[in-house]
Order: structure tokens, then sequence, then C-alpha cells
């Protein structure tokens, strides 16, 4: 499939649609989510006071920390979501349905559930095998190598209520997040660069390095350069653009957006599980940056690579008109 001939990529003909709209438009988009943000919130962080409220909430992460870092996210994404919205409708004269999906019924929720369903499928598949591995096997090193405590399921049915509360708390907070990402890279960027760049692949390489550099903030420069850790600034950055990619290539397949949001949102909702220090699965202190950031890295490729073969095979809330475009 191509973008000439899927309606979801079509749309970039109509409105608006000069290249220096596109450009200043995702510049736009650009600034409200990150620099202007950044700069009143997270650059003055350290000069944030938790209240009595806040005191009560953040003791469910464990870390006060933590739930800053977790605030901050929310609060960087109000103005992000809100440029996506006036880039598309004012200056682009196009509803901002139209960067979701080739649909006029609205957000295909069935999709949605598809990719959670998917997400949780393949690391059911993917932890049931490493505890059979380690049970059977015993192998200290793999243990020790990948951080884990205890290569017992009994770590999860400990961590039922943590893991509980913590997700009540992590859902709202990464949904709008997540969205406004989907909506501005898979969405907006995809949908312009594949009118300007040939072929598609290129399109969405060049999305995906985009999204994966929207990601450092100008501490990460610091903290890899300032510690002699460039080799893991580097594949930190080609974890995300392999992510990217792949989202990309998901929802050019979807026609749309709703499959790769429940994939992404169910992705950092279980990692922030994982390795918050409330409800740890993981010990990292003692773990190498490099060895760590190199599993991530094969985690990425694999897991979200499984996830896109799955998903182009099952068909659960597509429509007929979906399908024949594919």
């Amino acid at each position: 499939m191509t973008h000439q001939n899927h309606p979801f990529y079509d749309d970039h003909n109509k409105g608006r649609n000069e290249w220096y709209i596109w450009v200043g438009g995702f510049f736009l988009i650009y600034l409200a989510s990150f620099a202007i943000p950044y700069y009143i919130f997270a650059y003055h962080f350290e000069n944030w006071r938790l209240t009595s409220w806040a005191f009560a909430v953040s003791d469910l992460f464990g870390d006060p920390a933590y739930f800053y870092r977790l605030l901050t996210e929310i609060i960087l994404t109000v103005p992000f979501i809100v440029a996506i919205w006036f880039v598309q409708t004012k200056i682009r004269q196009r509803p901002l349905s139209k960067l979701l999906n080739s649909c006029a019924t609205g957000f295909r929720w069935k999709r949605f559930l598809a990719g959670i369903l998917t997400f949780f499928g393949i690391l059911l598949l993917a932890y049931s095998a490493f505890f059979a591995f380690t049970h059977a096997l015993k192998p200290p090193h793999v243990l020790e190598d990948l951080g884990w405590q205890n290569a017992s399921p009994q770590i999860f049915v400990d961590s039922v209520w943590p893991i509980f509360k913590m997700t009540l708390l992590l859902l709202p907070l990464y949904s709008i997040n997540v969205l406004a990402q989907e909506l501005a890279f898979r969405g907006f960027l995809d949908q312009g660069l594949v009118r300007f760049v040939k072929p598609t692949a290129a399109a969405f390489l060049l999305s995906a390095i985009i999204f994966a550099l929207w990601h450092l903030r100008p501490s990460d420069f610091q903290i890899y350069f300032q510690y002699g850790e460039e080799k893991l600034l580097g594949l930190y950055l080609l974890n995300l653009i392999i992510f990217g990619l792949l989202m990309s290539l998901l929802c050019e397949r979807e026609g749309g957006l709703e499959a790769a949001i429940g994939l992404h949102l169910t992705n950092n909702v279980v990692f922030s599980l994982v390795e918050s220090p409330h409800t740890a699965f993981l010990d990292l202190s003692h773990h190498s940056r490099l060895s760590h950031e190199f599993y991530n890295l094969m985690d990425t490729a694999v897991f979200y690579g499984l996830a896109l073969l799955v998903l182009s095979y099952w068909k659960f809330g597509l429509s007929k008109q979906d399908i024949a475009h594919e």
C-alpha cells in the first residue's frame, strides 16, 4: 500500500497545503509542545514546591521526584494538543479528525483495543518464555544482567495493589500525551512529509528521526556528553527512531492512528510501572546503562516488529473500506 491511494494521506491535498503551511505549522506545534513549556516549567523545575494534596498523590508513586516528572509531562501536553488543533483547523482549515483516520465515523475504538491486546499478548508470551527459560536452565548471569530481582511470577502478584493505584494515575497522564504525540507525528508530520518527500519510506524515516530528536531535552545532552556517554545517546535515539518508524508503518497499513495509540499508551504505562520506584520489578542500581539501552533497543525492534505483523493480519475493528485500501 502507498499513500497515493489511501485516503488517510490523500487529505494532505485538501485545505491549505502549501509547503510553508506544513513547515510553519509543525514549527508552531514544536514550540508549543517543547520549547516554550519546557522553559516555563522544566527549566524552573527546582523552584517547584509540593502542596499538601500533591504530597498525598506523590506518595502513591513512592517518590515525589517521580511524581514531578509525570506532572510536568501532562502540563507540557496541554499547549501541545491545543497547538495541533489550532494548526490543523485554523491554519490548514481541515478537521482535526482527518489527522486521526481516513473514516468519517470517528475514533475506531476496536482498533485501539486491538493495539492494547496485541501489546499484552506479546508481553505475556515474552515473559512466559522468560520465566520458563530461567526456571528450566537457571542461568544466574541472565537475572543479574537484566536486573531482575526474582524470576518468579510472585513478584507480580505481590505488586498487584501498587500497580492498580499507579495505573489509575498513569492512564490519564499518559493518554493525552500519547494522543498528542501520535496526532503530531504520525498524523500531521507524516501527512506533510509524504506530500513532499519521496519515497514514502524516506518520509517515514525522516519523521522517525524528528520524533526521536523531539524526545531529547537540553539536560539530556548535558548528562550524556558531560559523563562521556555518547554511545548511550546514540542507542537511545536509535531506539526511538525504530519505534517511530514502526508506528508510521503501522498507521499506513491501518489508515489511522488508533492501533498505534493503543500500543504507544500501553507501552508507556507498562514500562513506567516496571521501572518506577514504587512498583519496581527491576533493580538497575548495579546495572550497566549501556547494556540496559541495548536491551531496550532489541526489545523495541523485535517487540514492535511482531506487533506490526500481528495487527497487519488481525482485522478486528477494520471496515471493508479500510481493508480494501491495504
